[in-house]
């Protein structure tokens, strides 16, 4: 249990240092000047680099000590974040994102790919609702003092946000130590993998018939899910609030969410995984078709869309216990493979989705509910014929 510990206090520190400059990103885009569906192909740049990464990151971690590959996906995240906050001109700032995204996929890949390996098979729901908690109230917190350190901006005369990406950097450099510090000693991991790194995408094209349609349905639903994450940011701006009201709100579901995660989650993981998965996408495609269709928005993002965060935290644990019950693959490319189609839905959302944000708003959150009913119909078809 001491290295869930530790790998669930890393998770924590990632999850806030990852999400320290997204409350002021979209102020900061709109002072350059870019539109949202800019903000769009931004997010989709680091999303390609992560669909790349995942399944050499995931490859690699089954080849060597894990905690090599996260601190050089560190390291690389560090200059992407640099290029992206300071670099000002379209193209650098998209091949900034892009690297960034390369960098964050060996972190997103390999963490619960050590928790998993690490844990029982009666311990991993439980291990993966905590940590699908702990990544989520981190991210919030992340929110909530990106949005203080927003204030600084007024009080200190800066021109730009651009020195909350400096202390965004300097905290990953902290984050980097405690990798080594934390890691190094456990080197029980390795599985010692005789492929080359080609294989890692090589082995796509050994996935099953219900399998495919497990990862396109997690696709579909990763490109809604990023979306509402994205763009209501965006949206709140738009509706005349800070970044400083945006990351207390996220701090607030972050704090549901894992409220969520420790006492409720749980309980519904002890049900049919497939009931489980449908119903979550169903209630998420309902909860943002009434936030987005009725007013006050404020009171209904405080009240009906937490029935969409709780559907989502749901959901995440969920579908990461029935890929890691794929036969045929070890963990550590099961947990590429799921990263690799949640990379392309975190490509693909934001671009059409930044999209149609611009045509309208609210057209735009209806699609990404459809989204979510249609992943929910490739679900059930999956693991049916399962």
């Amino acid at each position: 249990m001491k290295k869930t510990y530790s790998l669930f206090f890393l998770a924590l520190f990632q999850s806030i240092t990852f999400n320290l400059a997204h409350p002021i990103t979209p102020s900061f885009i709109s002072e350059l000047g870019f539109s949202n569906s800019l903000f769009g192909i931004f997010f989709a740049a680091m999303s390609l680099g992560i669909v790349i990464g995942a399944p050499i990151w995931g490859y690699l971690s089954d080849k060597d000590h894990p905690y090599k590959f996260m601190i050089l996906g560190s390291v690389v995240y560090i200059f992407g974040q640099l290029g992206f906050g300071f670099f000002g001109s379209v193209i650098p700032m998209v091949l900034s994102r892009f690297f960034a995204g390369l960098g964050a996929s060996s972190l997103v890949t390999i963490m619960p790919a050590l928790l998993i390996q690490s844990s029982s098979n009666s311990e991993k729901p439980k291990v993966l609702s905590y940590l699908g908690g702990i990544i989520i109230f981190g991210s919030s917190l992340g929110y909530y003092l990106g949005g203080l350190l927003s204030y600084f901006k007024t009080s200190l005369n800066f021109d730009t946000y651009q020195y909350v990406f400096l202390v965004q950097i300097f905290i990953l450099i902290l984050y980097i130590l405690l990798l080594k510090i934390i890691l190094s000693p456990m080197n029980n991991f390795k599985m010692n993998i005789k492929n080359s790194w080609l294989d890692s995408y090589k082995i796509l094209s050994k996935l099953k018939t219900n399998q495919i349609l497990f990862f396109y349905s997690l696709m579909l639903a990763t490109m809604s899910f990023t979306f509402m994450s994205k763009f209501l940011d965006v949206h709140f701006i738009s509706q005349g609030y800070s970044p400083n009201h945006l990351g207390f709100y996220v701090l607030m579901t972050g704090l549901f969410s894992i409220f969520s995660f420790i006492y409720i989650i749980p309980y519904f993981l002890k049900f049919n995984k497939m009931k489980l998965l449908v119903s979550s996408l169903i209630i998420s495609a309902i909860s943002i078709i009434v936030t987005f269709s009725f007013s006050p928005f404020i009171v209904l993002i405080y009240s009906i869309y937490l029935f969409f965060i709780l559907a989502r935290s749901t959901y995440q644990p969920t579908e990461q216990l029935t890929i890691s019950s794929f036969d045929g693959f070890t963990v550590g490319e099961l947990m590429g493979i799921r990263q690799f189609f949640i990379g392309i839905g975190m490509f693909l959302g934001p671009i059409l989705g930044g999209y149609l944000y611009d045509q309208s708003s609210i057209f735009s959150f209806y699609f990404n509910a459809l989204l979510l009913l249609f992943s929910s119909l490739l679900a059930y078809f999956s693991l049916k014929k399962k």
